[in-house]
């Protein structure tokens, strides 16, 4: 039996509407739904919890879908891209932030070095048709809840808030060593709240 007939028909074993279902594992209805048809799969946290929820070992759940056991494992790999991905982010912030302030050809070396590494990684992700939505930019990601949203707009707002402040700085021959710091901090700990709600697969 596969992974969406088995979850779909404990749930109607033990008298659960969809509905209920998605109030105990904290995701949607409409992902349930996605599930038992099988246009997704949950990851190992929530499979963990189905598994508890409908007394099934995970071993029948992962044994009875190879798709599923697959999908895990993909999963698994993307995980590990995407820390890496977004290491190369903070790189890349910290480069751009160096050319600003330091104005050297070994700064812009830097950045291009991460540059290129970024654009190896998103490749071989494309490639190996490891890129997936839910680590995209939550401005692209619809799915994403409203709070979430807003959130992002409030940091790209002050990002350019201070990215004006830096060029009126440097068009009126100011300093502009503060405006770039303080921008490249706050590159730093968006990109850093950017991981965190990924990582633990905040919506």
């Amino acid at each position: 039996m596969q992974f969406g007939e088995r979850i779909q028909q404990q749930r109607k074993i033990k008298n659960m509407t969809q509905e209920d279902v998605a109030t105990h594992l904290n995701v949607s209805r409409k992902t349930i739904s996605s599930w038992e048809n099988e246009n997704s799969y949950p990851d190992i946290k929530r499979l963990v919890r189905i598994s508890d929820l409908y007394q099934i070992s995970l071993d029948t759940l992962l044994n009875e879908d190879s798709r599923l056991k697959e999908y895990l494992q993909k999963d698994k790999v993307q995980d590990n891209f995407v820390e890496l991905k977004y290491v190369i982010n903070a790189l890349l912030f910290l480069a751009l932030s160096l050319v600003a302030i330091l104005k050297n050809y070994s700064s812009l070396f830097f950045l291009f070095g991460v540059f290129l590494l970024r654009f190896a990684c998103d490749h071989f992700m494309k490639e190996s048709k490891l890129l997936n939505i839910d680590y995209d930019l939550p401005l692209r990601n619809w799915n994403r809840s409203l709070p979430v949203k807003i959130f992002f707009i409030s940091c790209f707002v002050f990002i350019f808030g201070f990215a004006g402040w830096a060029i009126y700085a440097d068009f009126n021959n100011l300093n502009t060593t503060l405006p770039t710091i303080v921008m490249g901090i706050s590159l730093q700990v968006m990109n850093l709240i950017l991981y965190i709600i990924n990582k633990f697969h905040i919506r």
